[in-house]
């Protein structure tokens, strides 16, 4: 039996950050079912500068494959519009990453702090002793078992780790987006994402060119899919055809993002749940790096501190959740707000938006202008937003 202070299920960024903030102060270890760390890649790869900054961490150059100097949206007719500065912070897009590299950097930091890094191990189940949590793992075919005090839960959407603990995080199909995504090669475009919204590209999400180095792009696009027809790929394939580009695909990437907002609950008994787990992504853009490594780092902090107290219990463990909702959590409250309205909109509403926002000047308008517009097209979402335009 390997004892420890703190188990992190997941290797992602939350789990990392986890993992990387606790282990100078207490025993920590990590288990993840992959045996490569950031593969396959997960997400479009854009995040913002800021979250950087903001927790101390050096960029390594590898990491960054393009930078990014501004955003276009583009509405079902064609109207562009361009969003710099302040206006690309807020979408919290600076940095296109190579997740690859990027999630096994997080890892070697968490590694050089202490952590013992358990990979191709499936998290099999926890069970609640004496105040101590005993887990089960299998690494290829053998049986381990944990004894830690703390679970952090970085173990991804439909977190089985957060359903073990009592704590419901299925996703209801209804906010579950379906993304699917080509990496192509061949493709020139300036240090700039451009995203496409309208019912007949996406219905009920965007889609998006995000360029990498060299001549290589992220395309890719997030329906919900209770909304549309047919599935992501085929709306995928009628974008790359829109745009007549003629790159050529080198990777295929697939997958779920929760939109519903974070789970009611995030913590328990001996127990925090960060990143995607939590359904932290932001339920507009979908982006949810800056969120987990933010959350990663307060479960960490959150686990240490109760470590030191040998204090575990929900009550003491409801800090984390204090930590994240006053550094995120209105921004999420928001965006769900702004995706409610967003799902109503026709395509003459985006088109609208999009006059609107060039004809006001892009540099003049903040976020609460934009829910202000949207609230005068369909005034029957004004209660919800009452609390932010008032």
């Amino acid at each position: 039996m390997r004892e420890c202070d703190i188990l992190v299920v997941g290797a992602g960024p939350a789990g990392s950050m986890a993992a990387s903030t606790a282990a100078p102060h207490c025993d920590v270890v990590v288990v993840e079912k992959r045996a490569h760390i950031g593969v396959p890649k997960q997400c479009a790869e854009a995040t913002s500068e800021s979250i950087f900054k903001k927790l101390g961490i050096q960029t390594d150059s590898k990491w960054i494959s393009r930078k990014i100097e501004f955003a276009r949206l583009i509405s079902p007719s064609g109207i562009k519009v361009n969003l710099k500065d302040e206006r690309i912070k807020q979408l919290k897009f600076g940095y296109i990453l190579d997740r690859k590299k990027f999630d096994k950097g997080l890892a070697e930091r968490a590694a050089r702090a202490g952590a013992d890094m358990y990979l191709r191990t499936v998290y099999l189940g926890a069970q609640r002793e004496n105040n101590a949590i005993t887990v089960k793992a299998r690494q290829f075919d053998t049986d381990i078992t944990f004894k830690t005090k703390v679970v952090i839960a970085a173990d991804g959407l439909m977190s089985k780790v957060a359903k073990d603990f009592g704590i419901n995080s299925v996703t209801n199909i209804r906010h579950l987006e379906s993304c699917c995504q080509y990496e192509m090669t061949g493709i020139e475009q300036e240090s700039c994402i451009e995203l496409y919204f309208g019912n007949e590209i996406a219905p009920k999400g965007y889609a998006w060119v995000f360029p990498k180095e060299n001549d290589t792009a992220n395309v890719g696009i997030g329906i919900l899919p209770t909304e549309a027809e047919h599935p992501a790929k085929y709306y995928l394939d009628k974008f790359v055809t829109r745009l007549n580009l003629s790159g050529k695909i080198v990777e295929v990437n697939a997958g779920g993002v929760p939109v519903s907002g974070p789970l009611k609950q995030t913590y328990g008994d001996n127990v925090l749940i960060a990143g995607d787990a939590a359904h932290m992504a932001n339920p507009v853009s979908g982006g949810g790096i800056h969120t987990a490594m933010l959350s990663g780092k307060f479960a960490g902090d959150t686990a240490v501190k109760a470590v030191q107290n040998e204090e575990y219990t929900k009550k003491n463990l409801k800090e984390y959740e204090k930590l994240w909702k006053a550094e995120f959590g209105r921004e999420l409250d928001l965006s769900l707000k702004g995706r409610l309205i967003l799902e109503e909109f026709t395509d003459e509403d985006f088109d609208a938006t999009a006059q609107w926002m060039n004809e006001k000047g892009v540099g003049q308008l903040g976020s609460l202008d934009l829910v202000k517009f949207a609230v005068k097209r369909h005034p029957k979402f004004a209660l919800k937003f009452a609390s932010f335009i008032s």
